[in-house]
């Protein structure tokens, strides 16, 4: 008889208040939305879970089309933000900006929070086809709740995690699968842990790209380098689960 599998809910269904950062001298911790209800909601281990026999998460046909499909993020200054699809890269690179220049284990490319995410932003939406960037979005009045609004689509984390080992936390999981799509990671030799160390220091998407690519699988198939650069690839919400997984892991 096969394992009860746990099903992990990882919809943010109420107001985004806030974009916040982690870190430390040893590894980068997710960056991601804060929730006003639930703290600590870009962390996956303060998600509800549930049980279920065998009932992995799937999406439909439609769905998967439906998240293809350009976000739109309308403007109270009339104009409309068009979403450009991001690849597992970006993610990583964005979270390597995000660290406090000069700190243990930035690199030449950390520039600090405020900064990185005029990057994303700048990087993810296009209007009347030029990048958002801060001086259009000072020029355009976007306050707060727009500026979270713009964030949700490229941070936030919707769907559903279906663990199918003992983990009773997502971020412990080494099988778990999330939009229809399962990943599975191999055992990482001490050895490579050193590495991975020594390369942090030179930079680190460089180094989690480089872990993600040589120890996890999707669909019991190697994760490549270009799946990471393509944003049809691995993904971004997908990137960020296996991401907070190997962080453990090295921790």
């Amino acid at each position: 008889m096969g394992k009860r599998s746990k099903r992990f809910s990882q919809k943010n269904n109420h107001h985004i208040s806030a974009v916040s950062v982690q870190q430390d001298s040893h590894q980068l911790s997710v960056v991601g939305i804060e929730d006003s209800h639930q703290p600590n909601s870009h962390q996956q281990s303060s998600e509800a879970i549930s049980q279920d026999n065998h009932q992995h998460s799937t999406l439909s046909t439609q769905e998967k089309a439906d998240n293809q499909i350009n976000t739109i993020v309308p403007l109270s200054c009339g104009v409309n933000a068009v979403l450009q699809p991001l690849s597992a890269n970006d993610f990583l690179l964005f979270q390597e900006k995000a660290m406090t220049p000069r700190s243990p284990g930035a690199s030449a490319r950390a520039i600090g929070r405020q900064a990185a995410v005029e990057w994303l932003i700048r990087k993810a939406y296009k209007v009347n086809d030029k990048p958002l960037t801060a001086d259009l979005m000072d020029e355009f009045g976007v306050e707060v709740k727009e500026f979270n609004q713009l964030l949700y689509p490229v941070l936030g984390l919707e769907g559903e995690v279906t663990c199918h080992d003992d983990a009773t936390d997502v971020g412990e999981s080494d099988d778990f699968t999330y939009e229809g799509r399962r990943v599975t990671r191999k055992p990482i030799s001490w050895r490579y842990a050193l590495k991975f160390q020594d390369e942090m220091n030179k930079g680190a998407a460089d180094a989690y790209r480089s872990m993600i690519t040589r120890f996890f699988e999707i669909d019991a198939q190697p994760i490549t380098p270009e799946m990471m650069a393509s944003p049809d690839g691995v993904g971004v919400g997908l990137t960020a689960l296996i991401f907070q997984r190997l962080g453990k892991c090295l921790n």
